[in-house]
């Protein structure tokens, strides 16, 4: 019998970003299947994916794969948005992960590296700190949800605490997407945080050399060829936020999502699931990619 295993999130899990490819077998949650005996994998994480959207898009997916373990890696899209809502990231947080973990499925969220240290774009100290305000936010409520819901089939990887990713080799050459190595680091920590479940024991990654980081003329090259094009044509999403961050340091706000009752997302209201692809923050819109384990 094989081990049914969904990814759900953003680019963190799909490798894409903007002018970023991580191939589909690098991937930290392909990896991770490979590692279980039997397992095959549906990659429902699609670039610029908020929480609002893996409720409303991917969740559907997940719940009729049936799966028996799902991976929840999302938040990143969130909080460089205007309007994030703390409470209420945490409360569809804990209500996407009761919904999963109610078909009986193991569900192994993450938290959130914070990228205002490896500096994707200069920053000034105060942005900085409030980026990692908000990002302490999310890893809070991934906690929270993990403790809370008090459920030995959800379990943490707690991806802000993998030491080795503060190796700069980790990272693509945006510094926002983790690199192959950087896959491989998240990969053996969810290794790591299923241990002792009902799922088939997962192999031990083996350990690689970490590469060395992109040096300066590729980080010049991907800035003027996509970082700074990707700015002129979303800049003004994004804007508010920095801004809201920049000038008082408020780390809350009205939801832009209207937000999700918990009860409208238990498994027997889910609707069948989606067919068409929908468009993400970013450049990337994705249709749910089936894979069977990579050897």
């Amino acid at each position: 019998m094989s081990t049914r295993v969904v990814a759900l999130g953003d680019s963190l899990s799909c490798g894409e970003g903007v002018g970023i490819h991580v191939a589909p077998d690098q991937t930290w949650a392909a990896q991770l299947t490979a590692s279980i005996p039997a397992a095959g994998l549906t990659q429902l994480s699609v670039a610029g994916a908020r929480l609002c959207d893996v409720i409303d898009h991917q969740l559907p997916q997940a719940l009729a794969c049936r799966p028996d373990l799902a991976t929840v890696l999302v938040g990143l899209n969130d909080i460089i948005r205007a309007g994030f809502g703390p409470d209420r990231f945490r409360a569809d947080l804990i209500a996407l992960v009761h919904a999963l973990s109610a078909t009986g499925a193991t569900v192994l969220v993450g938290t959130l590296h914070d990228p205002g240290w490896t500096r994707p774009v200069p920053l000034t100290p105060r942005l900085r700190r409030h980026l990692g305000e908000r990002v302490a936010i999310v890893n809070d409520a991934v906690r929270d949800a993990v403790r809370d819901l008090a459920d030995g089939r959800i379990r943490l990887l707690d991806v802000a605490r993998i030491g080795d990713l503060c190796h700069l080799g980790a990272w693509e050459v945006d510094r926002v997407h983790p690199s192959p190595a950087g896959h491989r680091l998240i990969a053996a920590a969810a290794v790591q945080a299923l241990h002792g479940t009902d799922l088939p024991t997962p192999a031990p990654l083996p350990r690689h050399p970490m590469p060395l980081p992109a040096g300066r003329l590729a980080r010049a090259s991907w800035i003027l060829t996509c970082g700074i094009p990707w700015l002129v044509q979303h800049g003004g999403r994004v804007a508010p936020a920095a801004f809201a961050m920049g000038f008082d340091g408020s780390t809350r706000g009205e939801p832009v999502h209207g937000g999700h009752d918990r009860g409208a997302i238990q498994p027997a209201a889910v609707h069948p699931p989606l067919r068409r692809a929908y468009s993400g923050f970013g450049e990337h819109a994705g249709k749910p990619e089936v894979a069977r384990a990579f050897g």
